[in-house]
């Protein structure tokens, strides 16, 4: 996995963009510079996902086994 896949893919991730609100915050961001640069991200990896190629990795069945109750 690429780094720039990497990077796209935790920035997508809802706690990584409440830390990275948080750090506007301290660093004297306002709600409308906040709300600018959300949109902005958005439109960015929206964008980024047109390019980004999808897991091909298939996943085997979930199995649920449930253990005897003692």
């Amino acid at each position: 996995m690429s780094f720039f896949t990497k990077f796209f893919t935790r920035l997508r991730e809802p706690s990584t963009m409440a830390g990275l609100s948080g750090l506007a915050v301290v660093f004297g961001a306002t709600a409308a510079q906040l709300d600018a640069t959300a949109q902005v991200v958005a439109g960015l990896l929206s964008v980024a996902a047109v390019f980004l190629p999808e897991n091909k990795a298939q996943l085997g069945p979930v199995v649920i086994v449930k253990e005897p109750r003692a």
